[in-house]
């Protein structure tokens, strides 16, 4: 199996964290930009669209095309490159089991070699409790009933 390591400083998870708390209970989203080597992916800042909020709901991040070629032209001025994105995923308390695995449209809408995933909890006594976890880009799958 491949292996690909992720560098990123805790101060751009942390950033993601509490950009996610913030738009708690809805979705956030911003696009990963620093350098792919390969197997190696470093992750120099995060580049959040400008109206980003306007296109999140509870359930859903509504990309717009206009955000990627904004997060590219950024990119290419420090010199670096969109890698990928990451999103939150936010849950209430009540719901009793939540995790950091990607939907199958988190999947079918992966776009850069990594994307990641931002779990925002509620807890029971109301606090917000996030954690990211990333995933490679998946190959497409093809299947042939036959």
């Amino acid at each position: 199996m491949l292996s690909i390591t992720v560098e990123i400083s805790r101060r751009i998870t942390e950033q993601f964290k509490k950009a996610a708390k913030l738009a708690f209970p809805k979705e956030t989203f911003a696009y990963l930009i620093g350098h792919d080597a390969g197997t190696q992916l470093a992750v120099e800042e995060l580049y959040f669209p400008d109206d980003v909020e306007q296109h999140c709901t509870e359930d859903a991040v509504h990309v717009q095309p206009h955000w990627l070629v904004d997060a590219q032209t950024h990119a290419r001025e420090t010199a670096a490159e969109v890698i990928g994105d990451i999103h939150s995923h936010p849950f209430p308390h009540s719901m009793s089991y939540v995790d950091r695995s990607p939907s199958e449209s988190d999947i079918d809408r992966a776009w850069g070699s990594v994307y990641g995933i931002c779990l925002v909890r509620q807890d029971k006594n109301g606090r917000l409790r996030a954690s990211i976890r990333f995933y490679p880009r998946q190959p497409e799958m093809i299947t042939k009933v036959v």
